[in-house]
């Protein structure tokens, strides 16, 4: 009896030991991402009961390009985590992404359909084959009467007429479902031939004096997701704010599709190295003439000593990006900004990217027209953005809607160093500008061996829109690069005249429904026999 108890112990013993030694695999799941313009910080959630004494709990279907150095782990429960390690797992293949799961069902469904309808083509083929063998009527030693073969070949006709009506159709519908079981087919071989076959893990060592049930939280930076800022700029009409949506264009190929995951999206980027540069002292000597034998030329050595190299010595730049610890000033919002979206969101795995909206400002803009008629008619919108440094606007395009209408991109480049930012809104088609020649004002004169050609503009301009607008008409006259040709300005109805460059301009406040016109008329005087080319 005192043998088999201590038998019985032995056994649980071993038991006891095997399970402990026996590493647990652990299912988490994806909660949190803070998506950089180039990387992305993920954060994961799991449960898991831990037995007593020293396991080891490995992390399964986890992205294979993990920064190893950015990995965290922290758990809640009476336990102690020894180490945490990340790994490549070569035999067991990741989990199929939603796209790849959605493109197999396709895949089998037509599949199905064109395995059914070939069995229906080969169904009539035989009921046209049987017809067929069953053409003669009537016996030997009786006759056909005419009105069974009436009815017996109006029967052949209308059901060979079905089955060939229906093998065509049945037959169309093949080649279609063919067409998108190749083109589905094609999809998914490039998807499969994306994805690895590999997926990474990680290890982690802990301690626990009793079983207990844990919660863990890892965090791990990825490169394989980024996004860049898109901006839609509206104009309802040029008495209202401009307003201006910020978006993130964001994407992910981790392998891994992101449901119902709290997204962030931060301007920082991990990669960089936080350490700030120091300048060393630079020691100033004068350069050395050595002159080499067979050579009519000197080299010029500066001399350097050991303490000059010392004091040049910088930190090496880290090669990995930071860990998530490095990221605390970052989430503070010192050096950059984060947008956080309160409504999860799915980000599926090597698709399309997804637009995320993420602010709006509406912002206090001044609108103008300009137009240049001698080159195009057309009057070109211009919002001028006063103090607009306190948006902490991003570089980035921008889809331009004016009265609902998309007119096309610009670019907004917050580096531009001017208080005011201009963003260009396109062409307006009710601001009507005319640019016409004045006949009786257009002449050429002689004087002596001077000849004399003058031009003559009449420019019109009108409101067609129900708010008054501000109008800015450039146009210019010559400018002589020659001492025998003299340039001279007859008539510009007070505008601007810059002699330098030639340019002409008028700003012009007009009414809803107002017209108003200018004049140009210069004056251009040259040696007769020469030959000058004006408007």
């Amino acid at each position: 009896m005192k043998q088999k108890a201590i038998t019985v112990l032995y056994l649980l013993l071993t038991l006891g030991l095997a399970v402990q030694g026996q590493p647990l695999q652990v299912r988490s799941e994806m909660k949190e991402a803070t998506v950089f313009f180039q990387g992305a910080q993920l954060t994961r959630e799991a449960q898991a009961r831990v037995p007593a004494g020293i396991n080891e709990l490995v992390f399964t279907n986890l992205p294979l390009d993990i920064d190893a150095s950015s990995i965290q782990v922290k758990a809640s429960g009476a336990l102690t985590i020894l180490s945490v390690s990340h790994r490549t797992n070569f035999l067991e293949s990741p989990e199929q992404s939603r796209e790849i799961r959605m493109l197999e069902d396709s895949l089998r469904y037509y599949k199905n359909r064109i395995d059914l309808n070939r069995s229906l083509l080969k169904v009539y083929e035989e009921e046209e084959a049987l017809l067929a063998a069953n053409r003669s009527l009537g016996g030997s030693e009786r006759g056909v009467q005419v009105a069974e073969l009436r009815a017996a070949a109006d029967f052949l006709r209308q059901r060979l007429q079905e089955i060939k009506t229906n093998s065509l159709k049945v037959q169309q519908e093949v080649e279609k479902d063919g067409e998108r079981h190749a083109r589905i087919s094609q999809q998914l071989n490039r998807l499969r031939g994306r994805a690895s076959s590999r997926m990474g893990e990680v290890v982690v060592q802990v301690s626990a004096s009793s079983a207990v049930n844990a919660a863990f939280v890892l965090t791990y930076n990825t490169f394989s997701a980024g996004w860049n800022p898109v901006y839609d700029i509206r104009v309802a009409d040029i008495d209202r704010n401009l307003e201006l949506l910020l978006k993130a264009n964001a994407y992910q190929n981790t392998g891994e599709d992101w449901n119902n995951v709290r997204l962030t999206f931060s301007t920082g980027d991990p990669r960089q190295w936080g350490q700030k540069p120091q300048l060393s002292q630079w020691f100033l000597r004068f350069d050395e003439e050595i002159a080499i034998r067979g050579y009519g030329t000197r080299l010029k050595i500066q001399e350097f000593n050991e303490e000059m190299v010392f004091d040049a010595e910088m930190v090496p730049a880290p090669t990995t990006a930071q860990s998530a610890a490095d990221f605390v000033q970052v989430q503070e919002g010192r050096v950059t900004r984060e947008f956080m979206v309160n409504t999860p969101y799915n980000l599926p795995s090597g698709g399309d990217r997804r637009v995320v909206e993420l602010e709006n400002n509406s912002l206090p803009a001044l609108y103008e027209y300009f137009v240049v008629p001698k080159l195009n008619p057309d009057a070109f919108l211009v919002a001028r953005v006063p103090d607009w440094q306190q948006y902490a606007l991003l570089p980035g395009e921008a889809n331009m809607f004016f009265e609902g209408t998309f007119l096309g991109k610009t670019f907004i480049d917050p580096g531009v160093t001017t208080d005011t930012l201009e963003l260009s809104l396109g062409r307006d088609r009710n601001i009507v500008v005319k640019r016409e020649r004045m006949k009786d004002q257009s002449r050429r004169s002689f004087l002596g061996n001077r000849t004399t050609d003058t031009v003559g503009w009449e420019i019109s301009a009108r409101n067609n829109k129900r708010v008054a607008v501000i109008l800015n008409i450039q146009d210019q006259v010559p400018v002589s690069t020659q001492q025998d040709i003299e340039v001279s300005v007859e008539e510009m109805s007070g505008a601007q005249y810059d002699r330098d460059r030639g340019f002409v301009t008028w700003r012009l406040e007009l009414a809803p429904a107002e017209t108003q016109q200018r004049t140009l008329r210069y004056s251009v005087r040259y040696p007769s026999g020469k030959k000058i080319t004006l408007e």
